[in-house]
């Protein structure tokens, strides 16, 4: 757990110190020792599992991606391109992590250039789960639409379409955030303060009908979306655990006081940011994102597309505060603390291990062994 935390120290000293801008120190942790912590983890994460094997089964003289590979084509052409030349599943699924993670960095620069607060955010409520546990064919498509954002904003309807169809191609679900283009109102101050209400109230909504919300997913037959929700859903118990919890959620609570702060401060984002109105308009789709996620978990799915513009809002929220601005950054740093300690504390994540520990040894953890590394040493079980 301590390499998590350590990576958030290192990412909140020139905070702390008020440097915010992209200079030498913040480049090397931020384009090196980041990606090099969270793009080479070898025994962490679990959807490796399933895909290491996956790719074992592909014999390139006789594979066809279109067919052979299950379900969505992309990512097992991907697989058989880089497999025919000769790159083993590691360097191939490392090589996919740093890709994915340089997009999201250069996407959230374009939009917020002076502060790393939101890569910070990005860190706890993104990369952990996106890079670290990578879930690839998701990742990929997550990529891509993160790429789409600027066409939104653009207005370029088609080449959105183009890009989206392409994250399609790695995982249906992209689908369901393609209407984002469309939710996106250019709304007042006044309008945005409405919109905490509704985001209130679907809260509430979603609180109260939990049950039959979930039960009419499993009932969709387009693009087989019930098979798939029954399939993250039941395995293992896990539709009766989900649909047990508890409506209440922490983390979006917290996260909804951070959308409020930022609509309180409406106009100071809109004049000091160029795409202060854009980020806040978004940002309203993202919260309400969170609060459908609260209570339907698989809705995580969407959120994972879009929480790059509540990045970008929370570095925009923590330079328009005016109050002390110490106790403003123990507060900012101590949120983000408690949900990366909250996150880190499983067997996913600790003990950490990094794949360049092992690159130049000939005899390398077996599939087993590392299958059941983490299962084994982790206080977490």
């Amino acid at each position: 757990m301590s390499i998590y935390i350590a990576i958030l120290i290192l990412g909140a000293i020139p905070l702390f110190d008020n440097r915010l801008g992209f200079g030498s120190y913040n480049k090397l942790l931020w384009y090196v020792i980041v990606p090099l912590v969270i793009c080479f983890g070898y025994m962490t994460g679990t959807d490796w599992r399933n895909y290491e094997r996956e790719w074992d089964f592909i014999i390139v003289q006789s594979y066809n991606p279109f067919t052979d590979g299950y379900e969505e084509p992309g990512y097992w052409v991907l697989c058989y391109i880089f497999k025919s030349i000769g790159v083993g599943f590691w360097e191939f699924n490392i090589a996919l992590k740093l890709v994915g993670y340089y997009v999201f960095v250069s996407v959230y620069r374009r939009y917020s250039n002076d502060s790393t607060w939101g890569l910070m955010y990005g860190f706890v409520f993104w990369m952990l789960n996106s890079i670290m546990n990578f879930p690839a064919r998701n990742f990929c498509a997550w990529i891509i639409f993160i790429y789409a954002i600027k066409y939104i904003q653009e207005k370029n309807l088609i080449k959105y379409l183009l890009l989206c169809s392409l994250a399609m191609c790695f995982h249906i679900s992209v689908i369901l955030a393609i209407p984002i283009y469309f939710l996106n109102f250019d709304m007042s101050k006044r309008q945005m303060k409405y919109s905490i209400v509704v985001i209130g109230i679907i809260y509430i909504v979603f609180s109260a009908f939990k049950n039959q919300i979930l039960g009419s997913f499993g009932g969709m037959t387009l693009l087989d979306i019930g098979d798939r929700v029954d399939g993250y859903l039941d395995t293992s118990g896990r539709h009766t655990a989900e649909m047990g919890r508890s409506s209440f959620s922490f983390g979006f609570l917290v996260r909804f006081m951070v959308y409020v702060l930022a609509v309180h401060n409406y106009e100071r984002i809109c004049t000091k940011y160029k795409y202060g109105r854009f980020i806040l308009n978004m940002s309203f789709l993202v919260a309400v994102c969170e609060a459908i996620m609260a209570i339907v978990p698989i809705s995580a799915r969407i959120l994972a597309c879009i929480v790059i513009l509540y990045c970008v809002l929370f570095s925009y929220l923590m330079s328009v505060l005016t109050f002390n601005q110490l106790l403003k950054n123990v507060i900012a740093f101590a949120f983000l603390l408690f949900f990366t300690v909250g996150t880190v504390a499983n067997s996913i994540y600790t003990p950490y291990s990094n794949y360049l520990e092992y690159v130049f040894k000939v005899n390398k953890p077996s599939y087993n062994e590392r299958f059941i590394y983490n299962d084994i040493h982790s206080p977490y079980q």
